[in-house]
């Protein structure tokens, strides 16, 4: 929901963006990201927020986010999009069609690092170890890292017959969100066999 999405999208992709936002006098109470994408493939589209896992409308009640759904649909029908995608972690109280094939999942995490080992399970901690010894190590870092996440993407997404977006998509993402962002990479020896995109905000970790 944060507004350097709105560059990022822009910058990536030249798609267009609107910021819904429901006021009470002079307060913003809530608001509602909204992307509009013009694809030859799918045609066009009015989604909160692509390329990313979340968004819908983010307020304290069901009043205001059904509020801002509604104005969704208005700006919807506008602009003649094929369809409305919301992707929100609570089902909206809308008489709105519901997709529910895409699963997400949140894992609390103690704080200690001992507490978390002791609840994986005797094979996890195996494979870990197991991994230690094959000479496995991670490093993680912004910018500098971009480029060889982006060879271990590609590879990766080519063997599955699947384009990736380009590098200059998530040299963006850095750039605006550094603070919120962060690319891990697992290397054996000099090798890099493995890597991760991951957004931070607000105590929450997900994989991007």
């Amino acid at each position: 929901h944060l507004f350097d999405w709105r560059d990022i999208n822009s910058k990536s992709f030249g798609h267009t963006s609107f910021y819904l936002a429901a006021r009470r006098g002079r307060a913003i109470v809530g608001v509602l990201p909204l992307t509009l994408i013009e694809s030859r493939l799918f045609g066009r589209i009015l989604c909160s927020m692509p390329f990313v896992n979340f968004g819908g409308p983010c307020a304290p009640t069901p009043a205001v986010r059904t509020a801002l759904v509604k104005a969704a649909v208005a700006l919807a029908d506008e602009r003649g999009v094929r369809y409305l995608e919301l992707r929100c972690t609570d089902q909206l109280d809308v008489a709105l069609p519901v997709s529910t094939r895409k699963i997400s999942m949140t894992l609390e995490l103690a704080a200690d690092p001992q507490t978390l080992w002791n609840a994986f399970s005797s094979k996890h901690r195996n494979n870990i170890r197991r991994a230690e010894k094959n000479g496995l190590a991670v490093k993680s870092g912004g910018l500098e890292l971009l480029p060889v996440f982006y060879q271990v993407m590609q590879q990766s997404w080519h063997s599955l017959g699947t384009p990736l977006y380009a590098s200059s998509y998530f040299e963006n993402i850095l750039q605006a969100l550094p603070e919120h962002t962060r690319i891990f990479v697992c290397h054996r020896a000099e090798e890099p066999v493995a890597v991760a995109f991951n957004g931070y905000f607000k105590g929450t970790v997900e994989g991007m």
